[in-house]
């Protein structure tokens, strides 16, 4: 079980009979509170509503396999509204996560570290590109590395005429985004676009995979009856 520090959101009680569920992912287990995980996850929401035990396995998923590391994340996030990463790569994941989870503040989150990593020169490598870009056009995470791309071939820092860019941009769709974005960004500069102008909305769907409600309904999770049930 990991210590976590208590922030307490005014607008959540912690208090009461069974507050807690035990998350176990990669055997490790984590006790949070059902109120918060209520209140920031549609898919827990749903999920405690319908079984409402105190053990639940977030299993490896075809297309998102939950690891402890990426869920730690989350749990900080949950807890103190705010989470570390060291690299971009860390922001994706943790976007990736926060779409299976139905927790939109946790990837407004990841987009807002995202941004910031980028506010000074694009962190952002051509590999990293073609995994996001790859996001449901029009979410927030897919328009930032649109920017972002944009911003770097237009400070130099990117060559786009190399040959790992040609083919990260070779959809059409993809190099008319980029090119609107450079013609935009003559007008309007970089600094000026705030993180919360890529901010989503809990009805915003950023994947094409199942949605929380299909999770729910699938092998994703396991239930472990109570020990006293």
């Amino acid at each position: 079980m990991h210590p976590i520090n208590l922030y307490l959101h005014s607008s959540v009680s912690l208090a009461g009979p069974d507050s807690t569920v035990e998350v176990i992912v990669d055997s490790t287990s984590w006790h949070l509170h059902r109120a918060l995980l209520i209140s920031h996850s549609s898919l827990f929401k749903l999920a405690l509503s319908e079984h409402p035990k105190r053990r639940i396995i977030l299993q490896d998923h075809v297309h998102m396999p939950y690891r402890a590391s990426k869920f730690t994340m989350f749990v900080q996030w949950l807890y103190t509204s705010t989470f570390n990463i060291i690299q971009p790569l860390d922001s994706l994941q943790c976007y990736l996560i926060g779409s299976q989870l139905g927790a939109v503040g946790f990837k407004n989150q990841a987009i807002h570290k995202l941004h910031d990593m980028n506010l000074l020169f694009c962190t952002i490598t051509s590999g990293l590109a073609g995994l996001m870009l790859q996001l449901r056009v029009g979410s927030g995470l897919r328009r930032l590395a649109v920017d972002s791309i944009a911003l770097g071939f237009l400070t130099q820092e990117l060559d786009i005429k190399a040959e790992e860019w040609k083919e990260t941009l070779s959809s059409r769709n993809v190099w008319s985004d980029v090119m609107t974005s450079m013609a935009r960004q003559y007008t309007q500069t970089w600094k000026s676009k705030t993180p919360e102008m890529y901010y989503e909305v809990a009805s915003d769907v950023a994947l094409t995979w199942e949605s929380p409600e299909e999770l729910v309904k699938s092998k994703s999770l396991a239930w472990i009856p109570n020990r006293h049930s």
